[in-house]
């Protein structure tokens, strides 16, 4: 419980691209050592750091499309703790969740964000045929492969 501490002071203080790799680091090193419960709460908190990120983006200075990565890297890393588990379908919903998000922001973001979400976008698309190569034919396969051949969407829906 000791890990949490510096994260929820930090909290404090916002979200900042600085608070975000700590709390990933933490998260990394949890699930390195086997601690996963620790490392799905960090993940997860590295996650809502990294959507803060993204919908502060236009107010940030410097290197714009961080926040962009800190969001690939944080649904990428609970994915990836997810089928450490043996929790293929919720590993499966986090390689999902992302592309369709980095979807609707290349639509529906401004120019820098679009231009960073579009960047970003291959990766999970590279993400998404590894998952569907490295698992049998199955209903999170066809999900993957859905994601996959997802088109941006054209409107926002209300």
């Amino acid at each position: 419980m000791d890990r949490l501490n510096p994260i929820v002071v930090q909290k404090l203080a916002g979200a900042t691209l600085e608070c975000w790799q700590q709390a990933i680091s933490i998260g990394n090193r949890a699930f390195d050592d086997g601690d996963f419960d620790t490392a799905r709460r960090v993940f997860l908190y590295s996650l809502s750091l990294a959507q803060g990120l993204v919908s502060q983006f236009d107010l940030q200075s410097g290197r714009k499309d961080n926040s962009i990565a800190a969001l690939v890297v944080s649904h990428h890393n609970l994915a990836d703790l997810h089928f450490r588990m043996g929790q293929i379908e919720l590993g499966c919903d986090q390689l999902c969740a992302v592309h369709y998000q980095l979807l609707r922001i290349s639509v529906h973001g401004s120019n820098a964000l679009r231009h960073a979400a579009n960047d970003h976008l291959r990766r999970t698309q590279l993400e998404l045929q590894h998952f569907i190569s490295s698992n049998p034919p199955s209903e999170l396969a066809d999900l993957a492969m859905q994601a996959l051949d997802a088109k941006p969407p054209t409107q926002l829906l209300h």
